[in-house]
């Protein structure tokens, strides 16, 4: 049991942001909130598609269909994009695309 000490009514609380509300402050679940947009839309975008497949196929393999390109976008939006620098993922698909061989000049 655990006395504390009583407070007059006039007298106000000091509140303090504590380090992990200033690393997560504009998250939800770690995604920026401007990130979490693009996985509402894939939701969204798997709704009407899932809900045709449902009556098709198993409700599991339905539910693949719904929640498949959610996942797919929260999954490129923590590994490529989250607290990357501008540009990063361009650059990124650049070198795989042309094989780390990135060059303005043209292979001739």
């Amino acid at each position: 049991m655990s006395h504390a000490l009583p407070m007059s009514n006039d007298e106000l609380l000091r509140l303090t942001s504590t380090h992990a509300v200033a690393e997560t402050e504009g998250r939800v679940l770690g995604l920026d909130l401007m990130r979490l947009k693009w996985v509402v839309l894939a939701l969204g975008a798997g709704l009407v598609p899932g809900w045709l497949a449902a009556t098709v196929v198993s409700l599991p393999m339905a539910g693949c269909v719904v929640f498949g390109p959610a996942l797919a976008v929260t999954v490129i939006q923590f590994v490529l994009l989250q607290d990357k620098p501008p540009g990063f993922f361009i650059n990124w698909l650049d070198t795989r695309l042309t094989g780390g061989h990135l060059s303005p000049l043209p292979l001739y």
